[in-house]
């Protein structure tokens, strides 16, 4: 039996496409365990002679080699090498974003949610409908001889009632009910009797319970909460354009950074070039070429660096415009770095940021709401007095039995009067038997005199909103305070990475010609351009510092150039 262990290693050559594939296989069969490397051409182990001799695992290493390239031919990589960049303004990406964020698009639902519990806070004054009907036969034995022994009766009952709250605490009930009743009970004068009426009831609290703030709390709380939540979605937009225009700005610097690296490459290996020549023909001498073959792998590696800074960059951005995670397509910022300064003043600043930052609209609202509480909690701490009014009237009909001298015992029926239920509603449309109540209750729960914690929560709550909104406004002076210095510090380093740019090429030009002359040493001269890459990085750095610091000054400000407010939705 053969154990083989086999490795696939795959490393490009440089300077081609070609990729060497090579195939380890060790097992008992091979030299009593050793290894044998056979490449994708085909090497053949020697007998003892030295002749050539095909080995047993030649044939077997070339078929997987085929199949290994064939399947290397269709990797996944090369689609993603070939797709077409996506070449994009600093606008777009913005416009992209607030439309496709998935935070954004998160938030942006909390809006609809507290509309619907607004118009389900609203719902709870909609008229409310019961009806009900009840159908019932009994047999029930008879307590009183002349009854009869054993009393049938059949009877329905039906019933509809009708309530209406208002905002004030007032509520209304009008009910309307109609019964029958059969029964084979003797002396029982209508039968079967029908027996309707229709009722009124008004209910008004008059302390706890009463005023339209107290009834209505719910609604005005959830109409709060629709702002609350239309603050937080502005206050997101602001924040997604902000990290757009952060991510957008980082990927520039990367993609500068890595063009400024590359340069500096092509310029090392083009003056290693020079200096292997000039070692070859004795004009140099080979710390030279070492010194040129130090800088090209210094930047080589500065290269690979940047490539997968510009990586991470694009992802960022990716992943903030909600595009496929790993896609082979690269973003190209077509926005230079370019900039025009801004002269900021704090106050004018302070002045924008308080009246228009989101943060503190929501803020505010939940002060309103927890005034509301309060409120409500004042009111909930009061005596239960309620005024209720009713009005009645009932209305009867059957079949009625006519009596000797009206006297049931005496058995003999003398005439029948004959009515049905509508009969009965006839009795209450005509207002024949008109009742009135009127009704004051009073309730005094020991709780509300001995121990007030709900009313005193409330104001707890209130007092720690107004801290929280004093702390915030606070942090806002320190934020426009911290973003007016920040611009001016930025602008400054403009200008004076800009004057380092310029005389380090200076310096650059002037070395370059000393080097020319023999007058220094390849080692100064890589120095200095090691400056003039760095001064240039820096130059853009400042410039794109200045870029994000300006989108951050929109956002302190609660205000965008780069989207209206208004219309996120």
């Amino acid at each position: 039996m053969i154990i083989m262990r086999t490795t696939i290693q795959s490393k490009p050559i440089i300077g081609g496409s070609r990729l060497q594939f090579a195939v380890d296989g060790e097992g008992p069969g091979l030299a009593g365990g050793a290894s044998s490397r056979i490449l994708a051409r085909g090497v053949q182990s020697t007998n003892e002679c030295g002749e050539p001799k095909a080995h047993p695992l030649t044939r077997w290493s070339r078929l997987l080699v085929i199949v290994l390239l064939a399947g290397a031919i269709s990797v996944p990589g090369s689609s993603q090498q070939d797709a077409k960049p996506l070449s994009l303004t600093l606008n777009q990406c913005v416009e992209k974003a607030l439309r496709e964020n998935l935070d954004l698009s998160i938030e942006l639902m909390n809006p609809d949610m507290e509309a619907l519990s607004l118009q389900e806070a609203r719902e709870k004054f909609l008229p409310q409908f019961n009806l009900s009907y009840q159908n019932r036969d009994s047999n029930q034995p008879g307590t009183w001889g002349v009854e009869g022994t054993s009393i049938l009766s059949k009877s329905d009952y039906l019933s509809f009632l009708l309530s209406q709250r208002f905002a004030w605490g007032t509520s209304l009930n009008l009910s309307v009910y109609s019964s029958m009743t059969d029964t084979t009970k003797a002396y029982t004068v209508i039968n079967p009797s029908y027996y309707s009426s229709v009722r009124l009831d008004l209910t008004q609290p008059l302390l706890k319970g009463f005023g339209a703030k107290v009834g209505n709390i719910e609604a005005i709380k959830a109409a709060r909460g629709r702002e609350i939540a239309d603050a937080n979605l502005l206050s997101k937009a602001f924040l997604t354009v902000f990290q757009v225009e952060d991510a957008y700005w980082n990927l520039v610097l990367a993609r500068e950074n890595l063009r400024v690296n590359e340069l500096s490459l092509a310029n090392s290996r083009e003056m290693l070039a020079r200096n292997r020549e000039a070692a070859r023909i004795g004009t140099k001498s080979g710390i030279e070429v070492l010194n040129s073959e130090t800088e090209v792998a210094r930047y080589e590696d500065s290269v690979q660096a940047g490539l997968r800074t510009v990586q991470l960059r694009e992802d960022q951005l990716k992943k903030l415009l909600n595009l496929p995670a790993g896609g082979g397509e690269k973003i190209i910022p077509l926005d230079p770095p370019t900039i025009a300064l801004r002269d900021v003043k704090a106050e004018e600043v302070l002045r924008v940021a308080l009246e228009n930052r989101p943060e503190l609209t929501a803020s505010r609202r939940r002060m309103e709401n927890s005034a509301t509480d309060l409120a409500y909690s004042k009111n909930q701490a009061l005596p239960q007095l309620d005024l209720k009014l009713s009005l009645w009237n009932p209305g009867q009909s059957g079949i009625k039995n006519i009596y000797q001298d009206n006297n049931p015992f005496s058995g003999i029926i003398l005439d029948r009067i004959v009515g049905g239920r509508a009969d009965s509603f006839s009795d209450i449309l005509k207002g024949k038997y008109k009742n009135w109540e009127v009704n004051v209750s009073l309730s005094i729960p020991l709780a509300n005199l001995l121990s007030r914690t709900g009313l005193a929560r409330a104001r707890m709550a209130q007092d720690q909103l107004q801290i929280q909104y004093e702390k915030q406004m606070k942090d806002i002076e320190f934020e426009v305070l911290d973003i007016v210095r920040e611009l001016q510090a930025k602008a400054l380093k403009i200008e004076s990475s800009t004057r380092f740019r310029e005389l380090t090429e200076k310096r650059v030009v002037s070395e370059t010609q000393r080097y020319q002359q023999g007058l220094v040493g390849s080692e100064w001269l890589f120095n200095y351009q090691r400056d003039l890459a760095s001064a240039k990085s820096a130059e853009i750095q400042a410039v794109v510092d200045y870029k994000i610091a300006l989108a951050r000054l929109d956002r302190v400000m609660g205000t965008s150039t780069r989207f209206d407010g208004t219309k996120i939705r």
